[in-house]
């Protein structure tokens, strides 16, 4: 079964990939950005939807659609502070993944989104899963100062799979090109399989840095 095709104004994003279920700060300054922001805030609707996608580039000043990837996630404005240089701190909810179908430009860009259905995976299937990338996340928590223990902690309780992903993937301080190959997952078993492909490696960089570090500081002993 096909799903519904909607219609909604799109904030394109630089440097930053938002998840489901996460939620982050966001400063807009951009023209076609705070239209479509505008759209949104100015709506009769109750919790009037706008799609965040990620550039290709950051650098982009102005991004076409052709500049903007083709899977975002659907979110709600939580809150929204106008600034004194007219740019606008918004806080944003993600709710659920989307993919686009096509984009079209006026004021602002839009885009004809289909949401990208949750899929389940058994508990036998995740729970090894689940171990071994919890693991993984330790061992690079322990190196990465942005991550706190308490939002280890938070996610160490996750007991849903999709949810589960999603929380890692955003806590994870990777080039967001690497974010969005786990946002464009939409198969909660693969996702998970990215995820833990991916923390493996940061580990391995991590562990490679501390060892030039080392070598580094004894060679300045000498």
């Amino acid at each position: 079964m096909r799903t519904k095709i909607v219609n909604l104004p799109v904030l394109p994003l630089r440097d930053v990939v938002l998840f489901p279920g996460m939620v982050i700060p966001l400063y807009v300054g951009r023209p076609k950005s705070l239209d479509a922001l505008n759209k949104v805030l100015r709506s009769s609707k109750i919790n009037e939807e706008i799609l965040l996608v990620s550039q290709k580039q950051a650098s982009t000043e102005d991004p076409d659609p052709e500049d903007l990837n083709e899977m975002g996630t659907v979110a709600r404005v939580i809150q929204s502070l106008k600034l004194p240089d007219d740019t606008q701190k918004v806080l944003v909810e993600g709710l659920y993944r989307a993919k686009v179908i096509d984009y079209s430009v006026d004021s602002c860009i839009y885009a004809n989104v289909e949401k990208v259905q949750k899929s389940t995976l058994s508990a036998q299937k995740f729970e090894p899963l689940r171990r071994a990338i919890l693991s993984t996340f330790t061992s690079y928590q322990r190196n990465n100062k942005r991550i706190s223990s308490e939002q280890l902690d938070k996610i160490s309780a996750i007991d849903n799979a999709s949810e589960f992903a999603d929380s890692i993937a955003q806590a994870l301080v990777i080039p967001p090109e690497r974010k969005q190959l786990l946002l464009n997952e939409s198969g909660v078993g693969e996702r998970l399989e990215l995820l833990l492909s991916i923390l493996e490696e940061e580990v391995d960089i991590q562990q490679t840095e501390k060892r030039i570090r080392g070598r580094v500081k004894r060679s300045m002993e000498k």
